[in-house]
């Protein structure tokens, strides 16, 4: 009887956990033109709002407007009841659906949820949207964080989504097409987990618009937040003058203008201004329109100092309010132009000779170079050319580095300069480039406190350097966590290349030399798998050279360098650990050094030296 009066129990209790959740319905029974409020008992069913335990539904009525938090199970609106049913989240109202079913919009019946700017609609589950009905998401300058999927038009519906004003969405799982839908960024983000740029350029133009189809549609993998897809949109300008209305005013529309000039017909297409009659009004209007727009022109740049090649690219900078004046701070506007050309399947931003404020950090997607206008440094000329003004993490090296170069990303003839590093006082910053297996070709790190590194927790492979100058002040390279070959290829580091950039804040009397003789290192190599390098030299270091352990887990170097030259370094090279099959150095001329190589006594790997010579004051191998 005792073990049938148990089972009774935990049945009861099973059943009871099973059918806990109460539903709660908005029904307001006042009298309301427009609108009432979600924190009323007295508009819900029940009297009593929606809480934690509880499943909400909206239906057709006044719109009900949350300014305050909430927190239930379950959302549904337009569940039951006649079409029409409104949901406003404004300025202070947070809705928090945090059971483990799904929430709708248009669950059955057409219906509309608007998070405006200060609201908040978070899900821990997935969220169907133009279920059974015809729906609608706005984010309207507020936040609507997805726990799951954004299942879009289940069962024949039509779901749209608009994002706009700054909205952001952030979709832990897919956006599942069940059905018909439209995705429309208006000014807003979305942000989705995982690679999803696949989908995105199938639906590009069809299921996913910009500006309701006038504008252009951003999207990238990894760029703009790691791990993740991030959507955007930029909108473009009608142009006066664009007869052909291919997005930019050109030759093409020179030739039709040409085709009816000095014609009076009040039709044509190149009558722009004034009298019917097609004339220089007409004219004028086309000229100062030339070349404006974002319709991809292929052309070849002129540039001030001479190139090994022909630059090509689809844009000009100025095209996206690209400014060189040391002032402006063109972070977003170089950042939408390199994900627009990754959009376009790839291609070069060229940056003309000047200054580029940017004060916060980049990325150049893979199929992406960032270049610019470079003169080769030498030591006692200035800097000159293309020069990136860079302000971000100071006085944290762990911060996001200022560039980051994902794949086969590359970034060529460019200097880069913290103006606000202080030669007397210098202050850490995070590497100046992160790179993958990404190509960069002269370039100048006028004063970085790190220049390059190609540490992450996961390998890369085959990263390319090539005529890298300057002074870096904590380190110059470092390539670590390769599955495959890197090479590094003629570098020369020095104190002298700051002090001589006659760049603002530059070293006046050597202040910054006895800080890098005692804290800085030219290269450092850690887990490689037989890269190499060549051509390196390296002027009044602490370290000229040094192999280290992974900074990971586990991994040694393993490679060969050929022709260093390390030159008054403390000490010229440094060997801290190396893979079972060593490391190889040839040609290796080290002088005026305290000491001239390091090995450490847990060193028992092979480390060859072929036609080296050392001259040191101390120890020539210690």
């Amino acid at each position: 009887m005792k073990m049938k009066t148990l089972a009774l129990a935990i049945l009861l209790l099973i059943f009871t956990a099973c059918f806990s959740q109460a539903t709660i319905v908005w029904n307001p029974s006042g009298t309301y033109p427009d609108e009432a409020y979600w924190d009323v008992g007295g508009n819900w069913n029940t009297g009593q709002v929606p809480g934690e335990d509880n499943k909400a539904i909206i239906r057709a009525s006044v719109i009900c407007v949350l300014n305050s938090g909430a927190d239930v199970d379950q959302l549904s609106v337009g569940d039951g009841g006649d079409d029409g049913a409104s949901l406003r989240i404004v300025d202070g109202g947070s809705l928090f659906a945090d059971g483990t079913a799904w929430s709708a919009v248009g669950y059955n019946r057409d219906s509309t949820v608007t998070i405006e700017s200060g609201g908040l609609l978070e899900t821990t589950h997935r969220v169907l949207l133009g279920r059974e009905s015809d729906s609608h998401l706005i984010v309207d300058g507020g936040t609507a964080v997805i726990g799951g999927h954004l299942q879009v038009g289940n069962n024949g519906g039509f779901g749209r989504l608009t994002v706009g004003d700054g909205g952001l969405v952030d979709i832990a799982g897919d956006v599942r097409r069940n059905g018909d839908m439209l995705i429309d960024v208006r000014g807003g983000t979305i942000i989705i987990d995982g690679d999803k740029t696949g989908f995105i350029s199938s639906w590009e133009g069809s299921e996913i618009v910009a500006y309701g189809g006038a504008g252009i549609l951003l999207f990238d993998y990894n760029a703009t937040h790691p791990g993740k897809t991030t959507i955007q949109a930029m909108e473009q300008e009608v142009l006066e003058g664009d007869i052909t209305e291919e997005g930019r005013v050109n030759i093409e529309d020179l030739k039709l203008f040409v085709d009816d000039w000095l014609i009076d017909d009040c039709d044509s297409p190149a009558h722009l201004d004034g009298p019917c009659l097609i004339n220089f009004r007409d004219f004028s209007v086309l000229a100062n329109s030339w070349l404006r727009g974002f319709a991809p022109y292929w052309h070849v740049v002129e540039t001030v100092y001479p190139t090994d090649d022909v630059i090509v690219t689809p844009y000009a900078a100025q095209d996206f309010g690209i400014v060189a004046d040391g002032v402006t701070d063109v972070t977003d506007e170089i950042q939408t132009a390199l994900i627009l050309i990754d959009n376009m399947g790839g291609g070069t931003l060229f940056l003309p000779a000047g200054n580029y404020r940017v004060e916060g950090t980049l990325t150049v997607p893979p199929r992406v170079t960032l270049r610019g206008d470079w003169k080769q440094p030498k030591p006692g000329s200035e800097v000159a050319g293309t020069i990136l003004q860079a302000y971000a993490g100071r006085g944290d090296e762990n911060a996001d580095p200022f560039i980051r170069l994902i794949g086969s990303a590359g970034i060529k003839n460019l200097s880069i300069w913290y103006p606000e590093q202080e030669p007397d006082n210098i202050q850490p910053y995070p590497p100046t480039l992160h790179i993958e297996g990404s190509t960069v070709e002269n370039l100048t790190f006028v004063n970085s406190y790190f220049g390059a590194t190609t540490f992450r927790e996961g390998m890369t492979r085959l990263p390319f350097m090539r005529n890298v100058y300057g002074t870096p002040l904590k380190t110059g390279i470092e390539f670590d966590r390769l599955s495959d070959i890197g090479r590094i290829e003629t570098v020369h580091f020095s104190p002298d290349y700051w002090a001589d950039s006659g760049l603002a804040n530059a070293p006046a009397g050597g202040e910054h030399e006895d800080w890098i003789y005692n804290n800085g290192t030219g290269v450092i190599v850690r887990a490689i798998a037989w890269s190499y390098s060549a051509y390196v030299t390296v002027e009044r270091y602490n370290i000229g050279f040094a192999l280290r352990p992974t900074r990971y887990d586990r991994g040694s170097p393993n490679g060969q360098s050929y022709k260093f030259n390390l030159v008054d370094c403390q000490t010229g090279i440094y060997i801290e650990e190396s893979a079972n099959a060593g490391y190889q150095f040839t040609r290796f001329n080290i002088q005026g050094a305290e000491t001239g190589v390091y090995i450490s006594s847990a060193v028992e790997e092979a480390n060859m030296f072929h036609t080296c010579s050392i001259d040191a004051s101390g120890d020539a191998i210690s």
